[in-house]
This record gives structure tokens, sequence and C-alpha cells, in this order.
């Protein structure tokens, strides 16, 4: 399997996980996206990412197609770092990326924003890691 790939495996579906997703899960918020991601301990580490764009948003399927394929080309081209930075413990995580933008972006916008989102979860997992670290005396 391709390090930059995105299988079906990855894909965030399921509606108890979108609801579990939003009761329990933490917002980001960058230009034109919404960040919603939740983690949870578990034995091995796996990364589940899906990708919204409301109707109320763009009204033509075509439109919020074009969106969600720039949504998963900018996450599938910053998964590598993302999951090289934060993978160093096992765990799972569950990304929503939420477009909040009223026109259609072009691909540096997107992957601006999710450059933005992603390397902000990375900060506050690795701030709370080595709190967590210093508190118990572990090392990650």
């Amino acid at each position: 399997m391709s390090l930059y790939g995105f299988p079906k495996a990855e894909h965030l579906c399921g509606k108890t996980n979108f609801q579990q997703l939003f009761k329990e899960g933490r917002s980001y918020y960058a230009a034109l996206l919404k960040l919603v991601c939740l983690q949870r301990p578990a034995s091995t580490f796996a990364v589940q990412a899906g990708m919204v764009v409301p109707k109320k948003l763009f009204r033509h399927a075509v439109d919020r197609n074009r969106v969600k394929r720039l949504l998963r080309e900018s996450y599938r081209l910053r998964k590598p770092a993302f999951q090289a930075a934060v993978g160093r413990i096992p765990c799972t995580w569950q990304l929503l990326f939420i477009y909040t933008g009223r026109e259609l972006p072009t691909f540096q916008q997107v992957q601006k924003s999710v450059n933005v989102l992603l390397t902000n979860v990375q900060k506050k997992y690795l701030m709370q890691a080595d709190k967590k670290n210093c508190a118990d005396g572990t090392k990650v």
C-alpha cells in the first residue's frame, strides 16, 4: 500500500461514528474549514478521515463533489507527516473536515487550511503527551 494512499479502510463512515465524533470531539477552525477530531486509546495506531460539504452552501452536487475531491487530495498529501508526528502512541484518530467557505476554493486555499488544522492538532496532541510524560515519568 502506498504511503500517500487513502484506502477505504481509512474513510470515516457510519452514523454512530459521526454521532460520537460530534458529541465527544474537539473542534479546530481555519480560514475555510472546521476540523472535528477525536482521539481514543487503542491497541494499534489508526487514522480515519471524512470530508463534508453542506448542501446549504453548494446546491449543486458537482460543486460539493469538487470541494470534497480537493479536501481528500489535500489530506492525502499531508497524511504521512501527520501520522509520523502523532503515531508514536497507539490510538485511533477520527478526523472530520467540514467545509465552511461560501465560494468554490482553489487547491492552494484548501491545502493551506488543511495544513493549518493538522499542524494545530499535532501541537495540541504533542503538548498533552509531553505533559502526561512529565506527570508519570514515561517517555514517548
